[in-house]
């Protein structure tokens, strides 16, 4: 999280080439619309709500790390939209303070305290991809009967959730992005994990990698060994 993300729209363009991009992308963070052309299973796009990493031709939305990325390797056909912004160090500060505010609680024996700074430093990330949402009425309950539930609609597979307070049952409605989001900043982040993550898997070697998590990968010892 110490790297420089986007932090102010700047300029905004449609079909650019990868000369121009490449240019871009030495001042600016970017977010594109492109359509690649792959035989491996680098990028992401999502898919009837699930992200998959397909391969062959389609459009997806890719970040500065994974661009430069697929400008290194020849994988853009297209560049449809991009999106580019100012940039600057912008956690450092937040980041030292609680790593450091966890070191101290963990030398004490404190965990609740350390559990609590993990939480601050692992949580930051997705309150900028936060999605917003507003608790509608639909329907009422006696005013002592208190409760928050989980529900699966049988028929959509909608997943929402119910309260029951002050003698209202209401639904959560989720409505886009959270007032004080900001896409780009979280985006960037996930991208540039992604980016470390496949090339530690190409160190490996696809063929000795079995699984691959958010931060690590379970490997035979082969890919282990090249680690």
């Amino acid at each position: 999280m110490n790297n420089l993300y986007p932090v102010k729209l700047k300029q905004y363009y449609e079909n650019i080439d990868c000369s121009f991009l490449t240019q871009l992308i030495k001042k600016y963070s970017v977010v594109a619309e492109v359509i690649v052309k792959t035989k491996q299973r680098f990028f992401p796009v999502r898919l009837e709500k699930k992200v998959v990493y397909p391969v062959g031709e389609f459009t997806t939305f890719l970040c500065t790390p994974e661009l430069k990325f697929a400008l290194n390797r020849n994988l853009l056909k297209e560049i449809k939209k991009i999106a580019c912004y100012e940039q600057a160090v912008i956690f450092n500060d937040y980041v030292d303070f609680f790593y450091n505010k966890k070191i101290e609680a963990d030398k004490i024996g404190n965990s609740a305290d350390s559990l609590f700074y993990k939480y601050m430093l692992n949580t930051l990330t997705g309150k900028f991809g936060q999605k917003g949402g507003e608790w509608i009425k639909v329907g009422e309950n006696p005013p002592d009967l208190i409760y928050v539930i989980n529900e699966i609609d049988s028929k959509t597979g909608e997943r929402y959730q119910l309260r029951s307070l002050h003698g209202l049952v209401q639904k959560r409605v989720k409505e886009g992005e959270a007032f004080h989001s900001f896409v780009p900043i979280t985006a960037h982040i996930t991208s540039y994990s992604r980016v470390k993550m496949l090339n530690l898997i190409e160190k490996a070697g696809w063929e000795n990698v079995y699984y691959v998590d958010t931060d690590s990968l379970f490997t035979n010892m082969k890919g282990y060994d090249r680690l």
